[in-house]
């Protein structure tokens, strides 16, 4: 069991308080020197990665921090750093790095389980809402990178819920994200976000068409099903309309009406297949 004291929290939450990479790394290396598994000391580094906005260590040493963690309680209060320094490394992106949302998706599901239970999934709306508070005073590194990393945090999400109603906040939040990055961008790339909120709208349609139109009750047992099964099966063609929604935004015009066809199709595909299962 991981040995943590109260001294060693205090001294925690006075180094993620300052926000520099340097000084949550030694922390969180020394903790590690002393006990490799330490949740502790792998969600602090976690945190000092998200603030070099090194994506792929930071999601993998939060991964085994929130898997190695021994007391679940603990998760929430994780979150509230998990999120600042998520949202810093979403925003300070550039470049083409290598991001596998996929595995974030995965520890959202591990998250999620560890958590109290809330109405508005605390920690993918914290991210939103936080970066949201933090685009409206500042410009991120490059806006259409920033909106392409947020469109994929949205999609991931639906890896770890299945609840529809959730989503559709989501995206509100993420349409929200998408206009005030347009402000920053060149027109050509806030041409780009424009279209790829094509996505953002066609999946939010679905989804409310899909709760006025489906008693609340017997919902309840889809989203019950969706719980105890896998979710491959929708995920497919929710996946393939993302792709699709990205190869619009960019092809030529001939291209891209397909690739916009093809999205339609699959966002309708999806919700069907969501909705048609059998339940008792």
């Amino acid at each position: 069991m991981a040995t943590v004291s109260e001294d060693l929290f205090m001294e925690g939450r006075e180094v993620l308080s300052s926000q520099k990479a340097e000084d949550i790394h030694k922390l969180g290396d020394r903790i590690i020197s002393v006990e490799p598994d330490n949740w502790y000391g792998l969600y602090l580094r976690g945190c000092a990665y998200g603030y070099e906005s090194d994506f792929s260590n930071c999601v993998e040493n939060w991964t085994k921090a929130v898997n190695n963690l021994d007391d679940d309680s603990q998760m929430e209060s994780m979150c509230q750093e998990m999120c600042k320094a998520l949202v810093h490394c979403l925003t300070h992106v550039d470049g083409n790095p290598s991001m596998n949302f996929a595995v974030l998706g995965e520890n959202l599901i591990t998250v999620n389980d560890k958590l109290p239970e809330s109405d508005d999934e605390v920690f993918v709306t914290s991210v939103l809402s936080l970066a949201l508070e933090g685009l409206r005073a500042n410009a991120p590194v490059n806006p259409l990178m920033t909106y392409y990393t947020f469109k994929a945090l949205v999609m991931c999400s639906f890896r770890a819920y299945v609840e529809l109603g959730i989503f559709l906040g989501f995206f509100e939040k993420l349409n929200e994200i998408a206009e005030i990055l347009k402000g920053y961008s060149d027109p050509k790339s806030a041409g780009v976000i424009d279209a790829n909120q094509l996505f953002s709208v066609e999946v939010s349609a679905a989804i409310k068409s899909a709760l006025d139109d489906t008693p609340e009750d017997y919902l309840e047992k889809i989203e019950e099903y969706w719980l105890e099964h896998k979710t491959d099966s929708y995920m497919g063609h929710l996946q393939q309309a993302y792709q699709m929604s990205a190869n619009y935004a960019v092809l030529g015009k001939f291209t891209g009406k397909l690739a916009k066809k093809v999205m339609l199709t699959e966002v309708q595909v999806f919700i069907k297949t969501y909705l048609n299962v059998k339940v008792n």
